[in-house]
């Protein structure tokens, strides 16, 4: 029902501007879409009328969720960890803390310290 309303808004233009015969089809458009719309819409048992008087549908309350059920669940939670993963490789040193990454380029930028002067405006 939402295309066939969105089609029939389009009719009247369609019938104005484009409903010359199109080669293409043998057809004019505008006539064409006016009566499938209106074919459209008696087989949905729907007057063309009400098409206009269409909108969408309420959309559902979301749902609230506590906190402390989440931070509770996050809590209970246990990774499953298998132990062939556990086995460290040859060669790799043991890591007894995650690894830092470094700072994002920007978080070194400090702001500039100087005023900028008005110097560089020539005075004629």
């Amino acid at each position: 029902m939402p295309l066939l309303a969105g089609i029939d808004e389009r009719v009247p233009w369609l019938l104005q501007w484009h409903n010359d015969v199109d080669p293409a089809y043998g057809t004019k458009l505008g006539d064409f879409f006016r009566d499938f719309v209106a074919e459209e819409a008696h087989r949905l048992g729907i007057a063309v009328g009400d098409l206009c008087t269409w909108t969408l549908p309420a959309a559902p309350k979301r749902t609230t969720v506590d906190p402390n059920e989440v931070l509770a669940a996050l809590r209970a939670w246990k990774p499953d960890i298998d132990e062939e993963d556990d086995d460290e490789e040859e060669g790799e040193a043991p890591r007894d803390r995650p690894r830092q990454s470094s700072p994002p380029r920007w978080a070194s930028r400090r702001p500039s310290s100087r005023k900028r002067s008005n110097s560089s405006k020539s005075t004629v």
